[in-house]
């Protein structure tokens, strides 16, 4: 999936450059490469994407259930019977669907009053909307508490202020890369 992405982005035309990067003057960045030495590109406009990795919340039990992100779920090869998925944004929303579509039990867990908690109310109703009519269930307002069992075995109960069903997997969330990490890989392994 990774090469496909790095193939049409170089068919574009665009110069995709992976390291880690500062600006050294004005419009001028110098480049450490990840695969060894370096470029200093110069540009009238510099467009910098510098991403962000998943996450896993700090939640008694969560981290030891070995919860799967975005980019673990995305190798996954075989379907899950059901999925939770912690928090309501648009990566873990696209992830929901999709499990769902292929015939999976999925359930969202959104701490927050609205699914997609940047963006406008009628905006996050047509969502919900959306997703319950494709028999997704979704738990608004509901803090996870703690998590016991494993992540793809036989049981996954998330301890939430609403109770829940079992679980194979969790999308917790993202956050952004900290500035002068180093790190040029937009998604990481939290796990």
């Amino acid at each position: 999936m990774v090469a496909m992405q790095l193939d049409l982005y170089k068919a574009s035309g665009a110069d995709l450059i992976m390291g880690a990067g500062r600006f050294i003057a004005p419009k001028t960045i110098g480049v450490g490469l990840n695969d060894g030495g370096a470029r200093v590109p110069i540009g009238d406009r510099v467009v910098l994407n510098l991403g962000t990795h998943a996450t896993i919340p700090d939640t008694p039990g969560l981290a030891a259930a070995k919860p799967l992100t975005n980019v673990e779920a995305l190798e996954l090869d075989r379907l899950p019977d059901h999925l939770v998925v912690i928090g309501g944004g648009y990566v873990g929303l696209e992830m929901a669907q999709a499990c769902r579509r292929f015939g999976s039990r999925v359930t969202i867990i959104e701490a927050g009053p609205q699914l997609a908690g940047r963006e406008d109310s009628d905006v996050a109703t047509a969502l919900l909307e959306m997703l319950r009519d494709e028999g997704i269930k979704v738990h608004l307002g509901t803090k996870v508490l703690g998590v016991q069992g494993r992540s793809g075995q036989s049981c996954i109960r998330p301890q939430a202020i609403r109770p829940s069903k079992a679980a194979t997997w969790s999308r917790p969330g993202a956050s952004p890369i900290p500035k002068g990490s180093g790190s040029s890989s937009p998604v990481s392994r939290s796990t």
